[in-house]
């Protein structure tokens, strides 16, 4: 299965590290005394259907530059403080990298199912409520902007242990999030196709009309994206998942990072200790509300941990020239423990963004309600997330010439893959309703009278089918089940057409009319067809360079300095699971 790419990145690489669990039954009930369903073992290089990127609070690189001066003092006898306030504008670049790692393409095609024609290599339309004649495509640039105003405090805590410290910061951030959505492409083919559905593909009943069982259907991409957009059977909008053509915002407290030291070394040539951290996750958790959500923080994990500190002079010309350098390390390692998020998932055996199929709602005789619900509100599930370790290690060499001060360096970070667990609340209220696959099947059959070889449409609607397409997926299109009419049939129930009308003859109709199948069973879905792989991001590393230069006025009681500085961070694995950005900053602040 492969989309429209634009690029070297295949859905295949994603699809062919599909796990399976053994043999999943699709008939067998979520039950509420099985609350914890089954864990991802593994995680997609693309088409991963959540996105948390590194925290804005993990930075060691914004905590170590500007102020170094200012901080592990030996001399003082008594407890002092410094703090300092970092405003920082970042923003993401390499858009195409992040739009494949939630797709697996930059430029999406969605095509109808008779435009389709079974090609894999296209979006089925249909399932969004666009007309089976629709050809259009949208263009994914993912983009985030981060406006981050960074508090830093430093209490020397010398009068009760020498060499011990504390340290807190908490960075307030207004993260901007948008998909840079456009369905305006010059290449696109915009042909809109029909503006209704056929007779019986969709609708069911005939409250508005007797005759007809047509449905309207979405005029753009970017109606049938909204989640909002109903037709035919579905009365129910999207919960999740939602694609938003607009920037999404959120404003909050990311993390608060609080750290106890001790020195074992502090003199006026360096210093050498290690801290107790602890990250208290006050940011906002995950809610799968739309497939590109704002996140400020670390996801609502809680992290303990343990960091280095330390500082050597390499030259030290003070009381000739004012010049000294100097090299700087800080770093840090924690546990994230485990916390519970919002996040949808694909079907196992369905592919990439299979939680986006239609699907039938069946009675418990398994006969079709006349309902349909797009599968992301059955597929977003509540879920246990567990994250191993994350490590932030920052370098830098700082030279200063009298009140000047210029730092270059160089950051590390890494974090462990997820291990995506799927939750079923109790009672499991979704899991009370059925539901099976619908593809290209038909909600019903259009009757139909036979005479002398010829099929004459009776007045609709027709009978509701329970047929169902349980190896369908969103990018192929499956025959319909069906049977050959009997030759000395007097009815018959004909199949969806685009051509059969009440006014039609079978001498009118394509050859051979296919009589459709109403004794199917429905192949049912479960919370156990659900994929937690599809859900789990990979280990994430990433590498970022550094500089600052400030000023700070020595000879002040309060020394007071200021300073600005910026950052580029790059993705430092193949899989693009990291996010690539830059960002500007200005510090400044004083000591007591």
């Amino acid at each position: 299965m492969i989309l429209s790419i634009q690029g070297k990145t295949k859905v295949g690489s994603r699809e062919s590290n599909l796990s399976t669990f053994g043999e999943i039954s699709s008939t067998q009930p979520c039950t509420p005394n099985a609350c914890k369903i089954r864990c991802s073992n593994t995680c997609y290089p693309c088409g991963i259907t959540t996105f948390i990127p590194r925290s804005v609070g993990a930075n060691t690189a914004r905590e170590l530059i500007g102020w170094q001066r200012q901080l592990h003092q030996p001399y003082y006898l008594e407890n002092y403080a410094t703090v300092a306030l970092t405003p920082e504008y970042t923003r993401s670049f390499r858009s195409c990298r992040l739009a494949r790692t939630l797709f697996c393409t930059d430029c999406l095609t969605f095509a109808g199912s008779t435009v389709n024609a079974n090609n894999n290599t296209e979006v089925v339309a249909d399932n969004f409520g666009l007309s089976e004649r629709f050809t259009g495509t949208l263009s994914i640039r993912p983009r985030i902007e981060n406006d981050i105003l960074d508090f830093n405090m430093f209490f020397g805590l010398n009068e009760f242990i020498r060499g011990s410290y504390l340290r807190v910061h908490a960075p307030l951030v207004h993260t901007r999030w948008s998909l840079e959505l456009d369905e305006c492409l010059p290449c696109a083919d915009k042909s809109r196709g029909d503006t209704t559905f056929p007779d019986c593909y969709m609708q069911s009943d005939s409250s508005t009309n007797d005759t007809a069982l047509a449905t309207p259907t979405a005029s753009s991409l970017r109606e049938a994206l909204s989640g909002e957009f109903l037709f035919g059977d579905m009365k129910e909008p999207w919960e999740f998942g939602r694609f938003s053509f607009c920037p999404r915002n959120k404003t909050g407290l990311a993390d608060i990072d609080v750290m106890l030291g001790y020195n074992v070394i502090e003199n006026d040539f360096g210093h050498a200790g290690v801290y107790a951290q602890v990250v208290v996750p006050t940011g906002n958790r995950p809610k799968a509300r739309y497939i590109f959500e704002p996140i400020y923080g670390n996801g609502k994990h809680w992290e303990l941990g343990a960091g280095i500190s330390a500082h050597a002079t390499l030259y030290d010309d003070t009381y000739c020239n004012g010049h000294v350098v100097a090299v700087y390390v800080e770093g840090n390692a924690t546990h994230m423990f485990k916390t519970h998020q919002q996040r949808s998932f694909d079907f196992t055996h369905n592919g990439l963004l299979s939680r986006y199929l239609l699907l039938k709602e069946f009675d418990i005789d398994n006969n079709y309600t006349g309902r349909l619900i797009n599968a992301i509100n059955f597929n977003t599930r509540n879920a246990e997330v567990h994250i191993g370790y994350k490590v932030d290690l920052s370098a830098k060499i700082a030279w200063s010439i009298g009140n000047i001060m210029v730092d270059v360096g160089y950051n590390f970070y890494a974090r462990d893959k997820e291990r995506v667990c799927i939750v079923t609340d109790c009672p499991c209220d979704i899991d009370q309703r059925r539901f099976g696959i619908k593809g290209v099947e038909g909600v019903c059959c259009i009757p139909a009278t036979v005479e002398n070889g010829e099929a004459i449409i009776s007045t609709l609607p027709g009978t509701s089918l329970n047929s169902t397409q349980s190896t369908t997926t969103i990018f192929n299109v499956l025959p319909q089940s069906h049977a050959e009419i009997a030759p000395n049939a007097t009815t018959a129930c004909l199949l969806y057409n685009d051509q059969v009308t009440p006014d039609t003859s079978a001498s009118a109709l394509p050859a051979p009319l296919a009589q459709a199948n109403t004794d199917a069973t429905p192949i049912l879905i479960s919370c156990l067809d659900l994929d937690p792989n599809s859900a789990a991001q990979c280990s994430m590393i990433s590498h970022k360079v550094f500089g600052h230069i400030g000023y700070i006025l020595v000879d002040s009681c309060y020394q007071p300095h200021i300073g600005i500085g910026g950052e580029v961070e790059f993705d430092g694995k193949c899989r693009h699971n990291s996010l690539n950005q830059w960002g500007i900053w200005i510090k400044g602040g004083i000591t007591f």
